[in-house]
């Protein structure tokens, strides 16, 4: 199954450095989580149309093999698409792992560093501005 999922995700991924229209943003978001594990890690990052980080954002969630907590979840999800259906465009793009990886690595330290405090913040975080220059070099802006 995981193999079948692995071809249809790659298949619709988009480059690392992905283009956007003047006047759009694009928000990349990823979690991470384990079975293993009662905690798990979300975030988004938002950039403008030349790349830059206009703001991100880490979110810690716990007790997630409890059921009783799920509906809470579910009321993130309605909210979310809520907002979307506020906007007057919007579309969803699959992206490859190596486009989302900022992301990933704030996801991550959730469960691996035990950042558990949750934020919204504007930049781009200070630990991953090599990254943000590598993409930046490789993009041209």
């Amino acid at each position: 199954m995981e193999k079948i999922e692995e071809r249809v995700y790659m298949k619709g991924a988009m480059d690392p450095v992905q283009s956007l229209q003047p006047g759009w943003v694009l928000c990349e978001f990823d979690m991470d989580w384990s079975k293993g594990c009662q905690d798990m890690g979300a975030a988004w990052i938002v950039k403008d149309e030349r790349g830059k980080v206009i703001e991100h954002s880490r979110r810690a969630f716990s007790a997630i093999h409890k059921p009783g907590q799920w509906p809470l979840l579910q009321f993130h999800a309605s909210e979310i698409r809520r907002e979307l259906q506020a906007l007057e465009a919007w579309e969803l793009r699959i992206g490859s792992v190596a486009s989302i990886r900022c992301a990933s690595f704030i996801a991550q330290s959730v469960k691996v560093l035990g950042f558990f405090q949750s934020y919204v913040a504007a930049g781009s975080p200070r630990w991953l501005d090599h990254l943000y220059a590598n993409e930046r070099l490789s993009s041209g802006n």
